[in-house]
This record gives C-alpha cells, sequence and structure tokens, in this order.
C-alpha cells in the first residue's frame, strides 16, 4: 500500500495546499518550459508564501509522482501529520455546531477515500475517521482525487474503529451504519443530531462487530440488477442527506 502523501500533485490540490498554512512544504515543481497562465499564477502564490520553486524536466515530475496526473504541478511536502482523536471531538464545539463525523472501515481504494474526504468538505463534515490497519492513508493519490479537499478535512487515525466508535456514543453521538442488505430507508432518518457515518470496506461493507455499535443500519434502495454502490457514492449520498436535513 502506497506511504503516505510525501508529494502533492495536481493543480488544484497544489493549489490549495500553498493557499493552507496547514501543510509542511518543502518545494514547488514546475516543468522546465511550457508554463501556461494558470501554472504562473499557482507559481507567484507559493513565490508569495516564500516557497521555494525548482524547475523540473518531465521525466522528473512523472517519477516524483508515480506516473500521475499531475498537469505540471508538484509539491514536495514534509510528513503529513493526522490529528488526534482527542482534538477531533472537540472541533463541533469549537464551532457551536452539532457533531458531524464519517468514520470509513478498511476503504482500501484511494479514489474512493478521495473522493468522501472531497464530499466531506463540500457537505460540512467535521472530520473523518480511518484505521491504522488494512486502510489506506492519505496517500498523495488520494490527495489528488480530493483536489485540495484534505487541506480542509482533519483526519484521524485510529487503532480500531469499533473502540472508537464506542467512544463517540459514550460522548452522545450516534452510529449511523451504512449496510445493503437491511435497515430504514437513508431518506428517512433523523440526521439532526450528533452523528457519525460510518462506511464499511469495498465488497464486504462492516463487520458484525461493527454492524453491532450501530444505532441504525442505513440502506440505500437499488432498482437495478447491481447489489450495491460504490463506497464513495453510498458515502456522498447519505452525506449529503444529513447535509440537507441538518439545515432545516
Amino acid at each position: 500500500m502506497e506511504k503516505d502523501v510525501k508529494v502533492i500533485y495536481g493543480r488544484n490540490a497544489v493549489r490549495e495546499a500553498i493557499l493552507s498554512d496547514n501543510i509542511p512544504i518543502e518545494k514547488f515543481y514546475i516543468p522546465e518550459s511550457g508554463v501556461d497562465p494558470a501554472l504562473a499564477e499557482i507559481r507567484r502564490l507559493a513565490e508569495k508564501k516564500g516557497i521555494v520553486c525548482k524547475s523540473a524536466d518531465k521525466k522528473k515530475l512523472d517519477s516524483m509522482t508515480g506516473g500521475g496526473n499531475h498537469q505540471g504541478a508538484v509539491l514536495r511536502i514534509s510528513e503529513r501529520s493526522y490529528i488526534d482523536f482527542e482534538e477531533l471531538m472537540k472541533i463541533p464545539a469549537g464551532k457551536k455546531e452539532l457533531p458531524f463525523f464519517l468514520a470509513c472501515f478498511q476503504i482500501q481504494d484511494p479514489h474512493n477515500l478521495g473522493s468522501l474526504i472531497r464530499t466531506c468538505e463540500c457537505s460540512g463534515v467535521h472530520g473523518v475517521i480511518i484505521p491504522k490497519n488494512k486502510s489506506v492513508g492519505i496517500t498523495s493519490a488520494v490527495s489528488k482525487v480530493a483536489s485540495g479537499a484534505d487541506v480542509y478535512v482533519p483526519v484521524s487515525r485510529v487503532s480500531a474503529i469499533y473502540d472508537y466508535a464506542l467512544e463517540m456514543k459514550k460522548n452522545g453521538i450516534k452510529i449511523y451504519g451504512l449496510c445493503p442488505y437491511e435497515g430504514k430507508n437513508y431518506r428517512e432518518l433523523d440526521y439532526n443530531i450528533p452523528l457519525c457515518i460510518l462506511l464499511g470496506a469495498e465488497g464486504r461493507g462492516l463487520d458484525k462487530r461493527l454492524l453491532s455499535v450501530c444505532d441504525e443500519h442505513v440502506k440505500i434502495p437499488l432498482s437495478g440488477c447491481i447489489d450495491s454502490l460504490n463506497a464513495s457514492v453510498a458515502g456522498a449520498l447519505v452525506l449529503y442527506e444529513a447535509m440537507w436535513a441538518r439545515r432545516k
């Protein structure tokens, strides 16, 4: 599995990282030639913040990003850190809002996690919880798919989702677990409460232990022949349903 991100690439992701004060940036790499106005603007932002800018040929940029679609924009950063769980739990109170979290159980596809983080940023989620084992972390690929949203969404990496789900319940946070085969329709639940949406691994979903800790099992009705949705699509549907309910 890919190591936690040491480079951020792609114009949107790079621009948001430069504008943020949360990312430990070492250098900004751009192509030796063919710099268009949009890329030149990103370089000006980097120079304004005192970030060292270096030119590199396409071969080096490709090598740094593992052949990813870097669009001529690559940041080398120090090790990305995760927020402590205790600090994550304090965020809603600081904003005077009801807690709203997403917990992902063993999501291994970086495109799914990146997409979920992007959805979280757009739907007002206070933070994401992922396990240390059998789960993708905040890798370069995740950051690219998140398109800069990982700069704004705090992520806590914990030893076991089950233990921390119990901790949230002790603090009055309800756990809604997505389950493809049983549960209440996702459009018929109360979301205007302290809440954590629990999303299972690709393919097998949540295990029995995690299902047992849920206050509600959540089902998304399907009409076709396929028996489940992509993890990031299922998560997006429920997160947005919660967002609209919490705005009423």
